[in-house]
């Protein structure tokens, strides 16, 4: 009886507050996005484009982003997932490659309208096919209901250290 009190009242204490996906809602639709990416020279250099489109499911309890990015060299499909983790208040983002297979997991919180993510709090590295294990810092800011921008960061220390990677504008072409 104790445990359904406790998972009732786990249920409960959301009522009546924000949805803590509201923000991410708003990512729903159709996106152009145009990928940046610094160069050991510290120079920003375009890497090519992508065709997004996030899809909010499973009654708002998921959002899921299906990108192809286009470069020179060749298209990189990517699924990416967000949800919200109520028993631990973070949003959680899961991203699997076609090339790599790996799914690298973050997670983290909306902070000054901006959603922050990490995958250094329970180690999910990210891992190359050399084994160089890899942690990532991103930062969603939403500009306006049309523009998003993501900045990523990358550490090959575990998080002691960090390096500009790259930047993504995101801009609306169609709402669903």
């Amino acid at each position: 009886m104790l445990s359904l009190v406790l998972l009732t009242s786990v249920f409960l204490i959301g009522e009546g507050n924000e949805d803590p996906l509201l923000l991410l809602k708003r990512m729903e639709g159709q996106w152009i996005a145009q990928f940046t990416q610094v160069q050991e020279s510290g120079e920003y250099l375009d890497v090519g484009t992508s065709e997004s489109q996030f899809r909010i499911k499973l009654g708002g309890k998921l959002i899921e982003e299906d990108t192809i990015v286009r470069t020179a060299q060749n298209n990189f499909p990517i699924h990416v997932q967000y949800a919200y983790d109520a028993a631990r208040g973070v949003i959680r983002k899961s991203s699997t490659d076609q090339v790599s297979g790996n799914m690298d997991i973050q997670e983290g919180v909306i902070d000054g309208g901006k959603l922050h993510l990490t995958n250094t709090k329970y180690g999910t590295w990210f891992v190359t096919p050399s084994g160089a294990e890899l942690g990532f810092s991103i930062v969603l800011d939403f500009v306006d209901k049309d523009q998003m921008v993501m900045t990523a960061q990358l550490s090959f220390d575990h998080g002691e250290t960090w390096n500009d990677f790259q930047i993504v504008h995101y801009r609306r072409v169609r709402e669903i």
